[in-house]
């Protein structure tokens, strides 16, 4: 072997071990900024992990209780993240070949186990009626979702222009554009009684919740996610479904060509006659690649698919952004998909319900959990490409929400 190729193997080495180190080291200041964050809530009254975040979850009741809820409980999961975090401080850290809750073997450095599976008896979760009518009236007053969720052609007016929402430039309502909207808002305020929002995490995965999903009188999902072969714990039914525009671009090929967009409508053809919801407005690429999705689904509608594409409003989305940023102190670039439509539900439906959100690498049990219920990538492989999401800061949030009574959120196997 010559001299520059052991050079270039030295370097090559040194490389890859310095990768190792900084995404070991974003791993546990995650890890311990949501223990933190899990703590500081708990000592401000209830906003943190209580008794009902149990291991395997018993069938719940819907309690009326117009009191608020100031049940004292016992130490939650957050004791335990904070000492799982504080003894993974001491000792070399390993990688160990481990199967994934969908049966997959991966190498993976997760948070340890010792973090999720503190066992505590479960109790009711309750409704809070009160609280879950004083934060819808907040957050509607501050984000305005039951005018500008969906742009309509109430809420835009003909040939005028509006900023992108995370650009500088604008863009018009041509005649075409204004034409494709709405006349008004397809979803009334508390227009349902119960309503399923389900994220994609891989928590799902053996959860057995799709009929309880189901039974929702409204279903929203997030980012196209696949269905199929996964019914039995994510369900069938579907009523509003997010597709980020970007997912269009890596999956479709931006649908550029016919086979493209049949590709894109055989797709969704599992989502029946649910509304697709673009984030059209938020980057000028988003725009034409919405625009597209509209036309491709308009050109099939009665034949392959009954769907119909809305698109969201980008002052909804900027004022939704001010709304949780600004009142939890979220530090994060841009929402997720699923607060963003969470603060929707909460709007739309008197009674929301989540499923698939869980932000840890292992479940309470131990088991290793993959970034998202159909694939096959563990949460920390993703690690560096989800920065300008803090998910730890969101789960908290919910969690403190869903002990407040204001929403429920099941992280748990439903039962059957």
């Amino acid at each position: 072997m010559n001299r520059r190729a052991i050079l270039f193997v030295l370097a090559l080495t040194v490389s890859i071990s310095l990768n190792v180190v900084l995404i070991r080291r974003v791993m546990m200041q995650d890890d311990m900024r949501l223990a933190e964050l899990l703590h500081n809530r708990e000592q401000h009254g209830g906003s943190g992990l209580s008794e009902r975040t149990a291991v395997w979850r018993e069938p719940s009741r819907r309690i009326q209780n117009n009191s608020k809820d100031d049940t004292v409980t016992p130490p939650g999961i957050g004791e335990g993240i904070r000492g799982a975090v504080k003894n993974s401080n001491h000792g070399s850290e390993t990688e160990n070949n481990v199967t994934t809750s969908n049966g997959t073997s991966l190498t993976h450095n997760p948070l340890p186990p010792e973090a999720v599976s503190i066992v505590h008896p479960q109790a009711p979760w309750t409704f809070n009626v009160t609280a879950a009518d004083q934060f819808r009236v907040e957050a509607e007053e501050a984000t305005k979702t039951q005018n500008l969720f969906v742009m309509t052609q109430k809420n835009v007016k003909l040939n005028s222009s509006l900023k992108y929402q995370a650009e500088k430039r604008y863009f018009n309502i041509t005649k075409d554009l204004y034409s494709w909207l709405p006349r008004d808002q397809p979803f009334g305020f508390r227009k349902y009684k119960t309503c399923s929002v389900v994220g994609n995490g891989g928590i799902l995965v053996n959860s057995g919740c799709g009929t309880e999903i189901d039974s929702a009188d409204f279903v929203i999902r997030m980012n196209l996610p696949q269905m199929r072969n996964y019914t039995v714990d994510v369900g069938k039914k579907t009523n509003l479904v997010s597709a980020n525009p970007t997912i269009l671009r890596h999956r479709f090929n931006s649908l550029r060509s016919k086979a493209n967009q049949e590709a894109f409508l055989n797709y969704t053809r599992h989502y029946q006659d649910a509304y697709l919801y673009f984030s059209a407005f938020t980057y000028r690429f988003c725009a034409k690649l919405s625009f597209s999705a509209y036309k491709a689904v308009q050109n099939a509608k009665g034949k392959t698919t009954n769907a119909t594409v809305i698109f969201g409003h980008p002052q909804h989305l900027d004022l939704a952004t001010k709304f949780w940023k600004g009142k939890y102190n979220i530090k994060e670039k841009r929402l997720t998909s699923g607060l963003y439509f969470v603060g929707a539900s909460m709007s739309m439906c008197e009674e929301t319900r989540l499923y698939g959100f869980w932000p840890l690498y292992r479940d309470r049990q131990g088991r290793v959990l993959t970034h998202h219920y159909y694939d096959n990538v563990t949460m920390s492989a993703l690690h560096q490409r989800v920065r300008h999401h803090s998910m730890p800061e969101e789960f908290a949030v919910l969690r403190g929400l869903h002990d407040r009574g204001v929403l429920q959120m099941t992280t748990d196997r439903c039962s059957s």
